[in-house]
């Protein structure tokens, strides 16, 4: 992270909790995990299945979103913090394609979802122009060097498995988790489940 870029991630702001717009007010995340459903495309039908990745290890709170393939002008801060700790990351996959990316904080239910404000142009939104989405710890960008980036993001490139999801050690044990986008390049919004205390139950994207 460059001198311009680090004010953004050194202290980034908490933002409060916004309400579904009337497009997405029907968005239901546990809906969207439900292993075993069939949904159809063009006729064609397949199952839901949830991949377990790996254990994402949080140590200050913060979390950021967004593509690790190019520079950390494309990563963005989620507004909400949650607490350090070893949380589970889950891909449900469909189609042979990644569907969704959510890490876990609680077993507690979500009783609301809201749109993670970044506090940018897009909003809830990730622009991906690399094919992935990350959800990492704060510390791993601070600090990697560029050139040490590409190393372990190669990792991730020259992975066998397809859709691809995996846990990457960017500067500590496990504090990224990268999947392949469902779509590819594109635009793919970022979600908080709220438990019924308001505390952050689930991070999606």
């Amino acid at each position: 992270v460059d001198e311009d870029e680090q004010p953004r991630f050194e202290n980034p702001k908490s933002r409060p909790l916004q309400k579904l717009s009337k497009q997405e007010a029907a968005f239901d995340g546990d809906l969207l995990f439900t292993a075993g459903r069939q949904v159809k495309i063009k006729r064609k039908s397949s199952s839901m299945e949830i991949r377990a990745v790996g254990t994402l290890n949080v140590t200050t709170g913060d979390l950021v979103v967004g593509d690790l393939a190019y520079d950390p002008s494309v990563l963005s801060p989620v507004g909400q913090r949650v607490p350090p700790g070893s949380y589970p990351a889950e891909v449900i996959v469909t189609f042979q394609r990644n569907a969704a990316l959510r890490v876990r904080f609680s077993d507690q239910k979500v009783v609301k979802w809201h749109p993670a404000d970044m506090g940018e142009e897009g909003g809830h939104v990730v622009g991906v122009d690399g094919g992935n989405i990350a959800i990492m710890d704060r510390p791993a960008i601070m600090t990697l060097h560029a050139r040490d980036k590409e190393r372990k993001f190669d990792l991730y490139t020259y992975a066998s498995e397809r859709p691809r999801s995996l846990m990457l050690s960017l500067v500590a044990a496990n504090d990224t988790v990268v999947v392949d986008s469902g779509w590819g390049d594109g635009s793919y919004p970022v979600y908080w489940g709220i438990d019924a205390n308001g505390k952050p139950a689930v991070l999606l994207v």
